[in-house]
């Protein structure tokens, strides 16, 4: 066994890039097949829960960003040795056992995707694979968060957009009296419900702001700015849209209360959410290019000093 280990770890290493990827692709097909109940149910839950609809997403937009970095990736020789295989097919083989006794289905995800990163590691190497850990780590949102953990989560997104609506509410001048998510207004009452949370468009504009972080910004200042927007953003949003759905009800047309701007006009303010948060990474970019050509300029000042 032993032998025949140093002989596979032989031939891998000798091996092409694109050997190494089929190889990959092609092993992977049995965690497939064992993680298939699995795999099912939150293909499921993607396509019957608007909050969920962005994980079939996510297997393409990582396989995607691994295909960006394909020649990093072949730039790397893969220089695994037998120690560190025998313990990735150990690991895996665990995986794989583990998923038959796990039911809960962010649990049961959450070993797919440490699979996946256990068998990529082993035909790709650890040194590789460092040189693509954000694509391979992009797969952590393929996990459906926890129901307890969701509900948490829209908790402080009602908190906050109720925050904002009553900011908002007291700057439009209107009179209201607000309790509890109630806003009593002229001819209007409204009420914060769950469903107000926006924990779609917020999903979408974490996910946003990751990639972007990634694709855009290189300091570690500038991306932990835009990813700490996401929730300001995400609860303005929801605080603007109650606001003016309530105030076009008051002084234009009742019917906006009940009209699509309502049920399907979500589109319109995660744009402008959008449009706020590209402008913050404009800025944020222009500040790193700053920053390096300042610091270039510096340094050259000292060498000719």
């Amino acid at each position: 066994m032993h032998n025949r280990l140093g002989a596979i770890e032989e031939k891998l290493n000798q091996s092409r890039p694109l050997t190494r990827h089929l190889l990959f692709l092609a092993f992977l097909v049995p965690a497939v097949l064992v993680f298939i109940p699995s795999l099912i149910r939150m293909v499921n839950l993607s396509l019957s829960s608007e909050m969920y609809s962005h994980l079939l997403l996510i297997p393409f937009v990582s396989a995607y960003l691994l295909y960006m970095n394909r020649k990093k990736l072949a730039a790397v020789p893969r220089r695994a040795n037998r120690p560190a295989s025998a313990a990735l097919i150990l690991a895996a083989v665990l995986l794989a056992a583990a998923s038959f006794f796990v039911n809960n289905l962010s649990a049961s995800m959450l070993l797919f995707v440490i699979l996946a990163w256990t068998v990529f590691v082993f035909f790709h190497g650890p040194a590789a694979s460092r040189e693509v850990l954000f694509p391979l780590f992009f797969l952590v949102f393929l996990v459906p968060a926890p129901a307890a953990l969701l509900e948490r989560i829209i908790s402080f997104l009602l908190w906050g957009s109720d925050q904002v609506t009553a900011f908002l509410f007291s700057l439009s001048g209107v009179p209201f009296l607000h309790q509890d998510y109630v806003y009593r207004l002229p001819r209007l009452s409204i009420y914060i419900a769950p469903e107000c949370s926006g924990i779609r468009s917020s999903t979408a504009l974490l996910l946003t702001a990751v990639l972007a972080d990634y694709l855009v910004l290189t300091r570690w200042w500038s991306r932990s700015i835009l990813l700490l927007s996401v929730l300001p953003l995400a609860v303005f949003k929801n605080g603007l849209r109650i606001v003016t759905l309530s105030l076009l009800a008051i002084y234009v047309d009742a019917g906006f209360m009940s009209g699509k701007l309502h049920s399907r006009g979500g589109f319109v303010f995660f744009g402008i959410t959008l449009a706020i948060m590209g402008v913050l990474l404009l800025l944020l970019r222009k500040s790193e290019l700053f920053l390096a050509s300042r610091k270039t300029t510096e340094k050259g000042r000292q060498d000719a000093e």
